[in-house]
């Protein structure tokens, strides 16, 4: 594990990243750049708004200047001034008089937060709903509105600008690469998905930096669909070495880790994925879920027909402050930060270590002599207790399959969830066959 990150260290990182407006285009994303570009040499990757990739248009740089309600020529409420997310993204102009039940219809709030101010992000990915104007004002503030003759002003600026998806690619000893994505779009969320940037950071440049990697990494940091969907169209799929992709998705918050599984459910990614949980101290308390039925993100493009990168996904939704003015640095827990960079950390650990058996010598060895030393304790029945506990038996079988394990092609980590044994525990018994000449093992990830 790297010594030098700490979840205190995730957390200044983040706070870094937060202050910032963010969008899929627009002024405060491009402002955002210079803070991303001290961390790391990113290569910027730029796509004009208006361009259209299989119905996804990528929207116009958006502005309010100004969003508020009045009542018979006073001002009840200004929704700009209270928070930045105090109008609708991407919502048009709009000045007319309203009812409380049509306003209704246009606001977003939160019951169950009444304080907070929402994120409405409908009209970015419900092209339908784009006409609509729309406001997020709380619960508290609402019901205090009189039910008929509500002014509402609205006005918005768009205006031509740029998506940019941030690449980081740090260069191993073949081309085969590794995704890990982190989405850079929601305006002051600092846990969806700073937080998810900031653990990919750290480990890009505390751990991969500063490694011999025999796989290539890429750090892909980009605004959610529309990034990753115009980077791989532009990246030449037929092209492409990449093996899989990693998803950090708002991991800073206090509900426990989960794993979501690529669209098979059966791709190396998910066994790392599994084993690094396993091996783990959160084994008892993370979930494991199928593809697309627990979270919804970049998974979709990087899973879409025809791209098939097998993709997991690390993530603690749900929590409470999700898409509203209550997601803020203070509410992210340094503690949670640093579990998902070790998991993280962990997954990256088997990716470079696994191994299979390119060759296993024939016939069965005397694993307890001296010259090779491998014997694992078996039960002594009528003799001793000793042997018997269930850690021990599992050895002892091992002992005995492995040979035929490796034989049939089985890596390091297909048989160390076979057994369920600990993943490095296993790989250091498996070098120690190598090194008596007993096998030879070459990489093995898929």
């Amino acid at each position: 594990m790297s010594t030098n990150v700490s979840g205190d260290l995730i957390k200044d990182i983040a706070k870094k990243l937060y202050p910032f407006n963010y969008s899929v285009v627009g002024e405060d994303s491009k402002a955002a750049l210079d803070i991303f570009l001290q961390f790391a040499d990113f290569t910027l990757h730029e796509f004009d708004s208006g361009s259209e990739l299989r119905g996804w248009v990528i929207p116009p740089g958006w502005k309010p200047l100004t969003a508020t309600v009045s009542y018979k020529g006073s001002l009840i409420y200004d929704c700009l001034k209270s928070s930045p997310l105090g109008c609708a993204y991407l919502s048009p102009s709009f000045q007319g008089t309203v009812s409380k039940a049509d306003l209704l219809s246009h606001c977003a709030w939160r019951d169950d937060l009444p304080g907070a101010t929402v994120y409405d992000w409908t009209r970015l990915y419900r092209i339908g709903e784009q006409a609509k104007w729309g406001l997020s004002i709380p619960s508290e503030i609402l019901k205090k509105f009189p039910d008929e003759d509500l002014d509402v002003y609205i006005e918005t600026l768009r205006y031509t600008s740029q998506m940019t998806v941030l690449d980081y690619k740090i260069q191993g000893q073949i081309n085969e690469e590794i995704i890990i994505n982190a989405h850079n779009c929601h305006p002051f969320q600092a846990n969806d998905d700073i937080s998810g940037c900031a653990v990919a950071l750290a480990l890009f440049i505390y751990r991969l930096s500063k490694s011999n990697n025999y796989y290539t990494y890429r750090l892909l940091i980009a605004p959610e669909l529309f990034g990753p969907m115009f980077w791989l169209e532009k990246l030449s799929l037929s092209n492409t070495t990449i093996k899989s992709s990693i998803l950090l998705k708002s991991v800073g918050n206090d509900s426990q880790i989960k794993i979501q599984n690529s669209f098979t459910g059966d791709a190396d990614i998910d066994r790392v994925a599994k084993s690094a949980v396993l091996s783990s101290c959160y084994a008892d308390v993370c979930q494991s879920f199928p593809y697309r039925s627990y979270y919804g993100n970049d998974e979709s493009v990087f899973e879409a027909p025809g791209i098939e990168i097998p993709t997991v996904t690390l993530t603690r939704y749900p929590f409470s402050e999700y898409h509203t003015d209550f997601d803020t640095p203070d509410r992210l827990s340094a503690k949670n930060l640093m579990e998902t960079y070790e998991i993280l950390e962990r997954m990256i650990t088997i990716i470079e270590s696994n191994k299979c058996a390119s060759y296993v010598q024939p016939g069965l060895f005397c694993l307890s002599n001296p010259k090779y030393n491998l014997y694992r304790k078996a039960p002594e029945p009528g003799i001793s207790h000793e042997g018997n506990s269930r850690n021990e038996k599992t050895w002892n079988l091992l002992m005995n399959c492995l040979s035929r394990e490796l034989d049939s092609g089985m890596s390091v980590l297909d048989i160390s969830l076979k057994y369920e044994i600990d993943y490095e525990l296993l790989l250091d018994y498996i070098l120690e066959w190598q090194a008596k000449g007993l096998v030879k093992l070459v990489p093995s990830f898929s």
